[in-house]
């Protein structure tokens, strides 16, 4: 069931990361045609070949995709995936920094502020399982408005 009291920031930063994981998809797709040292440091520099690393960043961004159809339910199957996922660029961030310290800070900063905001009171109450009671509340109070709209 979609919640529509939701904070604004939860759509917000979804759509955000939507256009990262099409993003990193598109640069991982032309470091791999055309060359380049993007992908060769933090966890990627344990993959041996260009195919492996190039389906490594789609299954992550697949996996990105996916929270965020379930965040935008307000799933809280998907808020832990985004958790798992921001952990594990945290880990990634970390290991980049040992090459590049701005680039590998940086990660960790927004994967710590992804966490910190699915963590916040607002947020962690939209995912809280809905209260039967207040659904049929709802459903009343939408029949209602609908009954009233109609007699006009």
């Amino acid at each position: 069931m979609v919640n529509y009291n939701r904070p604004l920031g939860i759509p917000l930063m979804v759509y955000l990361l939507w256009a990262l994981a099409f993003f990193m998809i598109a640069i991982a797709v032309y470091v791999l045609y055309y060359g380049g040292k993007f992908w060769h440091d933090g966890i990627l520099q344990y993959i041996e070949s260009e195919e492996q690393r190039l389906l490594a960043i789609i299954f992550f961004s697949i996996l990105i995709l996916i929270s965020g159809i379930g965040m935008l339910k307000t799933s809280p199957t998907s808020r832990g995936l985004l958790v798992a996922l921001c952990i594990i660029t945290g880990i990634h961030g970390i290991l980049v920094m040992l090459s590049d310290f701005v680039r590998g800070f940086s990660i960790i900063i927004i994967a710590l502020v992804i966490i910190g905001y699915l963590f916040t009171y607002g947020v962690s109450s939209a995912f809280q399982p809905m209260d039967s009671r207040k659904a049929v509340d709802a459903i009343e109070a939408l029949e209602s408005y609908k009954k009233s709209r109609l007699f006009r």
